[in-house]
């Protein structure tokens, strides 16, 4: 499971042993929204960015700005190739 939350960081959870897996951590401002598909997570956060990251390798991929204001939402395509 993967949640976003206001201490601007994207926590990914193993729900069967009820422990947090890993911290994501990259935005300057709280998580609003998070998607997930295979091994990519997308991240939208009031610091009017998205991160992408790569839930296996726990790393950042890419940071996605351009945006005048916070992103409030956030998606993957089925195909995964559009964000």
């Amino acid at each position: 499971m993967l949640l976003a939350s206001w201490d601007k960081e994207l926590s990914f959870w193993d729900v069967r042993k009820g422990e947090r897996k890993f911290i994501f951590r990259g935005h300057s401002s709280c998580v609003n929204c998070c998607a997930i598909h295979k091994n990519l997570a997308l991240s939208a956060s009031d610091d009017k960015t998205l991160i992408l990251w790569d839930i296996v390798k726990y790393s950042r991929v890419a940071t996605l700005s351009g945006h005048t204001s916070g992103v409030l939402g956030c998606d993957i395509s089925p195909c995964g190739t559009w964000a």
